[in-house]
């Protein structure tokens, strides 16, 4: 794996042209595989210490307490109450502020540190849920994305049952989801880790259904409770009959193998009116709320539930 750097563009001196080349080299090895050359270049250069730089604050965000959770409430079609919250994982740089997911998690899991993220994420969302399910939020589910990586790691269910055990949370309330694409790696292994998850009562649905294989035979070995369909899906359905024929078919198909159905993304009454219409079990998306804080979330949940009495 060579790195290449040229006089005098990339340096007049020894030292720095050295440097350089050294700097190229990384970059090579970074592209994977062997027998790889990549000449000095400034912005890749640039790109490849802000790169180091992120997984190094990555680190350090771990364990100083730098994350936080935003909710996003689900809403019940039927009854119009929520009987979900998503929670979503932001990053609050000291120097930096926020970053967003999609600059950090691709990294983390590019490195494992997902593993170490998730773990936190995971017991953070039982130690919430529990609060509210105390201040009585009844049967409020709190779900948490896992990533591939975390649904693979052979201690993850054992990690789930510890979260819950320590947190003191019935495992009713908690609900994990999962992509398509992260099942379909390993269909069997997928199989088995969602039933030991079920076994231990927590709930599980498969995420962003319609954006990648949409295979209802795989469905019928992989026992979801819920599957939530891509906004992306949903805006082809109103613009596109065809389209749109799937999708009822898909709303009805799920319904007849006894999975429950979410439709994310929701931003028009249109749109609500529409997978309303269908039977969808219930909705998500900035017509009901956009992701808040804690503290935002606990009262959009105890008054939209106005049946739910907070307690203390």
């Amino acid at each position: 794996t060579i790195g290449v750097s040229l006089f005098p563009g990339d340096g007049d001196k020894p030292a720095a042209l050295i440097e350089n080349a050294r700097s190229a080299q990384k970059h090579a090895k970074t592209l994977g595989g062997k027998n790889n050359y990549q000449f000095f270049c400034r912005e890749t250069n640039e790109s490849v210490v802000e790169q180091l730089q992120l997984e190094v604050d990555l680190h350090n965000a771990i364990g100083s307490d730098q994350f936080r959770l935003a909710f996003q409430p689900k809403i019940n079609t039927r009854t119009g109450s929520i009987n979900s919250m998503e929670a979503l994982i932001r990053w609050y740089h000291p120097e930096k502020g926020l970053i967003s997911p999609i600059t950090f998690i691709p990294t983390a899991e590019k490195t494992g540190l997902v593993v170490d993220i998730g773990r936190w994420c995971l017991n953070a969302v039982c130690k919430q849920a529990k609060q509210w399910v105390d201040k009585g939020a009844g049967d409020l589910r709190v779900s948490v994305n896992i990533s591939a990586i975390e649904f693979a790691d052979d201690e993850f269910v054992s990690y789930v049952k510890q979260a819950l055990k320590h947190n003191n949370l019935d495992a009713a309330h908690l609900e994990l989801e999962v992509t398509e694409t992260t099942v379909m790696t390993d269909i069997e292994k997928s199989s088995k880790i969602i039933d030991d998850l079920r076994l231990l009562g927590v709930t599980v649905t498969m995420d962003d259904f319609g954006a990648g294989y949409s295979s209802f035979k795989y469905l019928g070995h992989l026992n979801f409770d819920w599957i939530k369909i891509d906004r992306n899906f949903l805006l082809d359905a109103t613009r596109h009959s065809r389209t749109k024929t799937l999708y009822d078919g898909m709303v009805a198909m799920a319904h007849e193998i006894e999975l429950k159905v979410v439709s994310e993304g929701i931003e028009k009454q249109s749109e609500y009116n529409y997978v309303k219409n269908l039977g969808v079990d219930e909705i998500q998306g900035y017509m009901i709320s956009k992701p808040v804080d804690a503290l935002e979330a606990e009262r959009i949940l105890f008054s939209k539930n106005t049946q739910r009495k907070r307690v203390g």
